[in-house]
């Protein structure tokens, strides 16, 4: 899509007699256009071009091959070469192509000119990256590009991503993509099309490519192009994990009649640098991560432990349970459970407390760091809704502690599950044995079974 100087130098062995109205073809050039859209004049420049009434006869057709006719105004020696150049643009696509000039009116054989429309493909190589792999988090993903070929606007490249996979976020004509390095800075979004399957195509149009600080050298004739470039877009991660998909990455360029011919662009790769995590998700512990964090749209699995022991396994008694926990991944005051859902708050719910006296419908915590103090409680079905007013920081243990009255009969040992109510999940819980076990209730037994009498005698 550069404007293409081409420069022709002819000499030939025996005069050419203007009177004899010689006719020169050139061509092919192929798949070149005039620069001015739809005239069959070509304007000439140069020292010589007045020996060819300082134009010729450009013919042109869509998807074919183009030639110039040039008529002889004036005599030509065989003297000297004759030099004259022309101006076109090149395609929206490479190639290779070896031209001829031929003569008319005094018949001159086709003989080969060189190959004066040799042009290069781009070749783009990808890097693609994101910020967390958290599930729920708001996760910006960095892609960034490098052209070995200069991409100019007049070509109107699209970059386009497949592949990106598995977020929350909706589809959407009006998705906002920064350009933050490279060639091209703009404090304005890109707004374009996100597909919720995991396409997105930015198109690098004139305002965009206009902005780009890369040289307009000579080769490029002072028209704006870009030869690398980094964008960012956020999307929403899932509340559940999930490896990371494979993206691909491909470009295509349209200009004149040439539509969407495409470029190599290498599949992207995903960053293998082992993150550090921001403490205001992860305890201090765990704040390294491993490789493969930043591979876009990795999701780490939730795992959730938890140690749930009573005080006390007596009937009637007053019995305080305590509970530990710790997530595998930060835990978020609300999360979204579907594509395009509306965050909902999230609460670590306990079920299977069953066996106590403690009525409703809250209950409150002795101890509560972390979480609302009087949490929704369903005696029926054993059911504590704790919610957390922060986050949980990702292998951080949290404690509540709350009482319950133990029935009075006999009850073998709950095994409670705890839910994460946005993340989609059920986690059985670890607990101590015997006595210790949650709501192990003991069976009353007399430790003293003996009666005696004062005298055998009757009456």
């Amino acid at each position: 899509c550069d404007n293409n100087t081409i420069t022709v130098s002819l000499k030939v062995n025996a005069p050419l007699f203007a009177r004899c109205t010689p006719v020169l073809t050139l061509g092919p050039f192929a798949n070149a256009r005039n620069r001015v859209s739809k005239v069959s004049v070509m304007a000439l420049g140069g020292a010589d071009s007045t020996s060819f009434n300082s134009s010729g006869t450009w013919s042109e057709s869509p998807l074919a091959s183009s030639s110039l006719t040039l008529t002889v105004a004036s005599d030509i020696s065989q003297a000297r070469p004759y030099v004259f150049s022309f101006m076109v643009s090149n395609p929206a696509k490479g190639q290779d192509v070896v031209a001829s000039i031929s003569g008319s009116g005094i018949p001159i054989p086709a003989v080969a000119a060189g190959r004066p429309m040799v042009v290069h493909s781009p070749t783009v190589s990808a890097g693609i990256s994101q910020s967390t792999p958290w599930p729920c988090a708001s996760n910006t993903l960095t892609v960034t590009l490098t052209s070995d070929t200069p991409l100019l606007a007049s070509c109107n490249p699209i970059i386009s991503l497949t592949g990106l996979t598995g977020s929350f976020t909706p589809t959407t004509a009006s998705f906002p993509v920064y350009v933050t390095a490279g060639d091209i800075m703009s404090p304005n979004p890109l707004i374009t099309s996100w597909n919720n399957a995991g396409t997105l195509s930015i198109a690098l149009n004139s305002t965009v490519i206009g902005a780009s600080t890369h040289p307009t050298s000579a080769v490029q004739n002072g028209m704006p192009n870009v030869v690398n470039f980094t964008f960012t877009m956020t999307l929403l991660n899932p509340n559940h994990g999930q490896p990371a998909p494979v993206v691909g990455v491909s470009g295509s360029m349209s200009y004149s009649d040439f539509s969407n011919s495409p470029f190599l662009v290498s599949t992207a790769i995903g960053n293998p640098t082992v993150p550090t995590f921001s403490a205001s998700e992860v305890d201090a512990s765990y704040m390294t991560g491993v490789s493969g964090d930043l591979w876009p749209l990795f999701v780490r699995p939730v795992i959730f432990s938890s140690f749930t022991q009573q005080s006390t396994s007596n009937p009637c008694a007053q019995n305080v349970i305590t509970v530990t926990m710790m997530s595998s991944v930060p835990i978020y005051t609300a999360c979204a459970t579907s594509v395009g859902g509306t965050a909902g708050s999230t609460a670590v719910t306990i079920t299977g407390l069953t066996g106590s006296t403690t009525g409703g419908p809250t209950l409150p915590l002795t101890v509560a760091a972390n979480f609302s103090s009087s949490p929704a409680w369903n005696n029926t079905i054993g059911q504590l809704a704790l919610v957390p007013t922060t986050t949980l920081l990702a292998g951080s243990n949290y404690t509540v502690v709350f009482t319950l009255t133990n029935q009075q009969n006999y009850q073998a040992a709950r095994t409670p599950m705890f839910a994460l109510s946005t993340y989609g999940a059920s986690y059985p819980t670890s607990y101590g044995t015997n006595d210790s076990a949650p709501l192990f209730i003991a069976m009353l037994d007399w430790t003293v079974k003996t009666a005696s009498q004062s005298t055998p005698w009757p009456c």
